[in-house]
């Protein structure tokens, strides 16, 4: 990465048993944007960051991304939905007004991460992340990222792919794990 202004993404989780298991699936699950498009230009999204490397101020163990100003929508738009799958999968809770939710660090703000199919919690929604039942957020329809329509089809396509393809390995090491 270069020296342009960066940003951190993280999922936390409930107890660093939790945290280790997925850092143990990521090693060997996780792909790289540019081995997902078959392409060389993605080199702005680090490898997932656990500990000290995340530079977060609330001490929760977590896992996550940086990413900088240079960044592709593409890589963003990856890191957002890995960290909303891995809330979604085992990440720890947050409540508020008696509700709770799973939820993500962005720059040390609680985000909590909501799915469509469920009522928003009031209160939550300008501040929350609306995904679907595994974690993706689509680009396309009213997405502020400038991109063409061809360009962000592509970027839905190859993320959401790739979210469908860790929830079925996952869910199958959790079948066999419980």
């Amino acid at each position: 990465m270069t020296n342009s202004m960066s940003y951190i993404i993280a999922t936390p989780f409930p107890s660093e048993k939790v945290r280790k298991r997925m850092w143990t699936f990521l090693e060997k699950q996780f792909q790289t944007a540019n081995a997902l498009t078959g392409s060389a230009e993605y080199n702005y999204l680090s490898n997932p960051l656990t500990g000290k490397d995340l530079f977060l101020r609330k001490r929760a163990p977590a896992i996550g991304f940086q990413y900088n100003s240079g960044c592709s929508p593409l890589e963003r738009h990856y890191a957002w939905s890995l960290c909303s799958w891995m809330a979604l999968q085992d990440g720890a809770q947050m409540v508020r007004g008696g509700t709770s939710a799973p939820c993500i660090f962005y720059e040390n703000e609680i985000m909590p991460v909501c799915v469509l199919t469920l009522p928003l919690p009031q209160g939550w929604g300008k501040h929350s992340i609306v995904v679907d039942a595994i974690g993706f957020h689509p680009l396309t329809g009213g997405a502020t990222i400038l991109l063409k329509p061809k360009e962000l089809k592509r970027a839905d396509e190859v993320v959401k792919a790739e979210l469908e393809r860790l929830t079925d390995v996952y869910k199958l090491l959790k079948e066999h794990r419980d």
